[in-house]
């Protein structure tokens, strides 16, 4: 998983720096109010479901991402340019690895906090509780010993006592 994680994670830097460079270029061309208000404007065209999965009961999203039914830009070519068209598409094709990513990262962090977790019982159980328990089961060992020596010592002047009255 681990491995699948840096491979997720390693293959979304190269396109998320060309997302990037197509939103600066669309700020430098168009300006940050143009942009922003064709970001303001546009309908959502992606949506992303999480499902909870459980591995060694521990709870994991999982998380789905589905494209709306979009065939064409929700906003005018009139106000802008190539790089916004560009951008969008590429965060489109992007946004499934990014949420994959998440998705193993999130999971071994889960995971990863379980086994802490575990370990800390692990470690009270070796170091506190069995030890406690096996002092306890000394004491009640040498205890059932001392009764069972003062029981043979009773048993035996017992026995002394009835053999003197006959």
């Amino acid at each position: 998983m681990i491995q699948e994680a840096s491979q997720a994670r390693g293959g979304i830097w190269d396109p998320l720096q060309d997302i990037y460079k197509s939103v600066n270029e669309a700020y430098l061309a168009l300006g940050t109010n143009t942009v922003d208000s064709v970001a303001e404007s546009t309908p959502p065209v992606m949506e992303v479901d999480v499902h909870i999965r459980r591995v060694v009961d521990v709870k994991i999203p999982a998380l789905t991402v589905t494209e709306k039914d979009t065939k064409s830009m929700p906003y005018g070519f009139a106000d802008t340019n190539s790089s916004i068209d560009r951008a969008a598409k590429q965060i489109k094709e992007l946004m499934p690895k990014i949420c994959k990513a998440a998705e193993y990262e999130n999971s071994i962090f889960s995971l990863a906090k379980a086994l802490e977790k575990t370990q800390k019982l692990l470690n009270a159980l070796e170091n506190i509780i069995i030890p406690q328990y096996k002092e306890k089961i000394r004491f009640i060992l040498a205890t059932l010993e001392e009764r069972e020596r003062e029981e043979f010592a009773k048993l035996k002047k017992v026995k002394a006592k009835m053999e003197s009255r006959k």
